[in-house]
């Protein structure tokens, strides 16, 4: 009996190097991206670990917010992880859970008139009738724009030494990607090359999407609605904005030696070691 091909349980998964034509700024092997992996059989979750050498993974899905105990005052109750950040690590690999769902973009939605009333699926219910309404130009940018500190810890997390091989998957995965591919120079048609690959996978998520939608009560999506001007929104609300995405990124609190560690570690090599080992030199033979 043939053996089943690997990562059949895991919706919308690719290497986004392969997927962007394996240049020098983005070998591939380094980064891959997927809806998620909360279904992932243990025959997948093997496969990533052991075959693919998957080191960090990025949950944009981000921690619960939950009730828990004051640090400095056991005795009073107060909201964990409101940031929306929870680094930790299991076995040989580290987690790091990001929600871009920031408290400010949160309260931009509210201040559009959409009150998130309730609690558990009742309120998740009128949050997400409230996204439905809003334009996906304006939800795009409030992110970028309201989210910085959740955007930092995205690429400090990219940063680390031995982040890579990485896997980022959740909600607002193509965003993120459109800020890390055009960091590292990748010309903006692959960008929305690799973005629209997800339409292969529609259908599958699609049913994920309104399978949460009928849990919760709210009328089914018709599609994803997967934009082909996406990409150009994104990258056109940087230049206007910010003039680049490196500036974008300084205003978002990242340094010029993290997003130079973020690239040389997604290259696959410490472009800085060179440099320095070539200045040793050039001075020594001076």
């Amino acid at each position: 009996m043939d053996e089943k091909a690997p990562l059949q349980s895991i919706v919308n998964f690719r290497d986004v190097g392969f997927a962007t034509g394996g240049s020098p700024a983005l070998p591939a092997g380094r980064l891959y991206r997927c809806s998620d992996i909360a279904k992932a059989t243990k025959e997948d979750q093997k496969y990533l670990q052991r075959t693919l050498g998957i080191s960090t993974l990025i949950d944009l899905n981000g921690p619960l917010t939950v009730i828990g105990p004051k640090v400095n005052n056991p005795l009073q109750n107060v909201f964990l992880h409101k940031d929306r950040i929870r680094s930790f690590s299991v076995l040989d690999i580290t987690v790091h859970e990001i929600s871009l769902e920031s408290q400010p973009f949160r309260d931009s939605v509210k201040a559009e008139g959409y009150e998130f009333l309730g609690r558990g699926n009742e309120c998740t219910k009128t949050m997400q009738a409230a996204f439905d309404r809003l334009d996906w130009r304006k939800t795009t940018t409030n992110v970028l724009d309201l989210s910085k500190p959740q955007i930092q810890a995205i690429f400090l997390a990219l940063a680390q030494q031995d982040v890579c091989p990485v896997l980022i998957y959740g909600p607002w995965v193509s965003l993120v990607l459109c800020l890390v591919l055009h960091l590292l120079g990748i010309p903006e048609e692959k960008i929305a090359h690799e973005y629209l690959l997800t339409r292969q996978h529609e259908a599958a998520m699609l049913e994920k999407v309104n399978a949460r939608r009928r849990e919760i009560g709210i009328e089914e999506k018709a599609s994803l609605e997967l934009e082909p001007k996406y990409v150009r929104h994104v990258l056109g609300h940087l230049e206007t904005r910010y003039r680049g995405i490196d500036a974008y990124l300084e205003s978002a609190g990242l340094t010029a030696q993290q997003l130079g560690d973020v690239k040389a570690n997604l290259r696959g090599k410490d472009v800085r070691s060179s440099e320095k080992l070539v200045d040793v030199e050039e001075r020594e033979v001076s």
